[in-house]
């Protein structure tokens, strides 16, 4: 989806550089602002929806707590897995630092350490 956008805006976008609005080329910068404020609506919207996501996963959690290696091998997608957890920065980045940096295996990055923390195999 990434890809396709920004082939699309690259077919799109020197099309806004009209030669009649030279040299202010005010139509273009409006485009550019629109799109770099919608671009900025759409990362908070994804990360109020992944926080929502987390939150939900949390409170359905199991508790049923698989070795990591066990998690690894089923080869689940992030909808599967329900220990799965979206890591985005936050105003508690260093609470999160600190513990993947606890995590002890970092071969399998980010992931493995929500699966410790979030089911309790730290």
């Amino acid at each position: 989806m990434v890809a396709a956008s920004f082939a699309i805006a690259n077919i799109i976008g020197p099309q806004t550089f009209q030669a009649h609005d030279a040299p202010q080329y005010i139509p273009a910068k409006i485009t550019i602002l629109v799109v770099a404020a919608l671009a900025g609506v759409a990362a908070l919207a994804l990360r109020l929806l992944l926080g929502f996501w987390n939150k939900k996963r949390d409170q359905v959690d199991d508790g049923h707590a698989l070795a990591v290696d066990e998690l690894m091998s089923l080869d689940l997608t992030d909808r599967e897995n329900k220990h799965f957890r979206y890591t985005y920065l936050s105003f508690k980045t260093e609470q999160y630092r600190e513990s993947s940096l606890n995590c002890g295996d970092n071969m399998c990055g980010s992931m493995c350490c929500n699966v410790k923390r979030n089911s309790g195999l730290q």
